[in-house]
C-alpha cells in the first residue's frame, strides 16, 4: 500500500513537471536551441531548464567542468557518449522520449537521475560512476543497459520503475546494489535481467520481479554459474519465495539441456519440483481413480486371467444386475482389486498368471499389472516422504 501511494505521488509530480517543461519550452523559439555540443568544453555552471528538443541532440565527448543541470524534454535521440561530467550533474525529472546514450560516460561527482523518464533504450554501457549514482523513482521503459558499467560507491534504484529488459552484465561495483525497492508499472510483468559476469554477491533483489535472460550462444556452464550464485545469494538474503521461483527455473534449464523432458514433466506436475508436496496426495488419488475406472471395464478379465483373487472372483460371479447397478458393483469390486495391488507393498506370485500371459498379445496383461503395481509403489514412496519429512 505504501509503495502504491508513493508511486501515485511520483506520477503526479512527473506530470506536473512535464507540463511545466513543455510550457517553458513553448515560450522559447526552438530555432535558438543548440543541438550539437560534440567535443565542447564547458567550464561554467551549465543549465538547460524547460527546453524541448525536437531534433537529435549530441553531447558526445563533451567535458562538463562545473555543476550541470538538465530539466528538459528530449523528443528524439540524445547522446552523451564518452562525455565527462567533472562535477555534479542532475537530470531530475528530465524526459527522454527517444533513445539516450551515456555509453563510456564518466561521472566524477554525483550523478542524479531522480524522477527521470527513459521511454525507450537507456544505454549506460561502460560508463563510470565515481561518486553517488541516484536513479531514485526513475522510470525505465523498454530497456536499460549497464553492460560493463563501473560503480565506485553508492548506487540507488529506490522506487525506480524497472524496464522490460535490464542488462546488468559484467558490472563492477564496490558496494551492494539493491533492487528490492524497485517497482513495475504492470505488477504481473517481470523485468528480464542479464547478470552474466557480474559479482552477484553485490546484488540484492527479489526474484519475483525478475527473470534471468542470457545472450544467444551463452555457454551452458556460464548460465549455471549465474543461477547457482543467485540461488546462494537469494537464500542468504532470506527471500524464500524468490528462491523457490529461481530454483524451478534452474531445474528447468538443466532438464532442457539434458533433454530429460519426461523427467521434467513428472517433476513439475507431480509436486512442482518439490515445492508443492501436497500435490502428491491429489495426484495419488487421481492415479488411483484412473486405474479404478479402467479396471471397472475389465474387472472379470483381471480377476480370472491376470491376478486371481478368489474372494473377489466369487463375488463377481454373484453379480446378476444389469445397467447402472451392474456398473456400480463392478466399480466397487474394482476399488477393492485396485487397492490390493496399487497400495500393496508386495503381491503373491502364485496368484499372478505369469506363464499363461507370456504368449502373444497376452503379455500386455502383465505389462498393465506391472504398471499399476509400480505406480502404486512410487506413490507410496512419495507419500511416506511427505509424511516423514514434510
Amino acid at each position: 500500500m505504501k509503495l502504491s501511494i508513493l508511486y501515485n505521488i511520483k506520477q503526479t509530480i512527473l506530470s506536473l513537471l512535464f507540463f511545466l517543461c513543455i510550457n517553458g519550452a513553448k515560450s522559447q523559439n526552438s530555432q535558438y536551441l543548440r543541438y550539437d555540443y560534440k567535443k565542447a568544453t564547458i567550464d561554467t555552471t551549465f543549465k538547460l531548464i524547460g527546453n524541448l528538443y525536437e531534433k537529435p541532440v549530441d553531447f558526445s565527448f563533451v567535458n562538463f567542468n562545473s555543476r550541470t543541470t538538465f530539466l528538459s524534454v528530449f523528443d528524439t535521440p540524445a547522446t552523451f557518449k564518452n562525455a565527462k561530467f567533472n562535477s555534479t550533474v542532475e537530470f531530475n525529472a528530465s524526459q527522454f522520449f527517444g533513445p539516450v546514450n551515456f555509453s563510456g560516460t564518466t561521472f566524477k561527482e554525483d550523478a542524479i537521475f531522480l524522477l527521470t523518464t527513459f521511454t525507450y533504450d537507456a544505454n549506460f554501457n561502460e560508463s563510470h560512476f565515481k561518486s553517488l549514482a541516484m536513479f531514485g523513482r526513475a522510470v525505465f521503459g523498454l530497456k536499460a543497459s549497464f553492460h560493463k558499467a563501473r560503480f565506485d560507491t553508492t548506487v540507488l534504484f529506490t522506487y525506480s520503475e524497472l524496464p522490460d529488459t535490464l542488462d546488468f552484465s559484467y558490472v563492477t561495483t564496490k558496494k551492494v546494489i539493491d533492487f528490492t525497492y524497485t517497482t513495475k508499472e504492470n505488477f504481473s510483468e517481470v523485468c528480464k535481467i542479464n547478470l552474466l559476469g557480474t559479482d552477484i554477491n553485490k546484488i540484492r533483489l527479489r526474484y519475483d520481479r525478475f527473470q534471468l535472460y542470457f545472450p544467444k550462444n551463452t555457454n551452458f556452464e556460464h548460465k549455471l554459474n549465474v543461477y547457482e550464485q543467485l540461488l546462494n545469494k537469494t537464500k542468504k538474503d532470506g527471500y524464500i519465495e524468490s528462491y523457490e521461483k529461481l530454483d524451478t527455473e534452474y531445474k528447468y534449464i538443466v532438464y532442457k539441456h539434458k533433454n530429460e523432458w519426461l523427467k521434467h514433466f513428472f517433476d513439475k506436475y507431480w509436486w512442482d519440483y518439490g515445492y508443492k508436496k501436497e500435490r502428491i496426495i491429489l495426484n495419488t488419488f487421481i492415479l488411483f481413480l484412473f486405474f479404478c475406472l479402467v479396471n471397472t471395464l475389465m474387472i472379470n478379465h483381471l480377476i480370472n486371467n491376470v491376478y486371481v483373487l478368489q474372494n473377489l472372483k466369487r463375488l463377481s460371479q454373484t453379480i446378476m444386475h444389469k445397467g447402472m447397478k451392474r456398473v456400480f458393483r463392478h466399480f466397487t469390486l474394482s476399488v477393492f482389486y485396485t487397492s490390493l495391488i496399487f497400495f500393496g507393498l508386495k503381491f503373491s506370485i502364485e496368484k499372478l498368471k505369469y506363464e499363461e500371459n507370456l504368449l502373444g498379445l497376452k503379455v500386455f496383461n502383465l505389462l498393465y499389472f506391472a504398471l499399476m503395481y509400480i505406480s502404486g509403489l512410487i506413490c507410496l514412496g512419495y507419500l511416506a516422504n511427505f509424511i516423514i519429512v514434510g
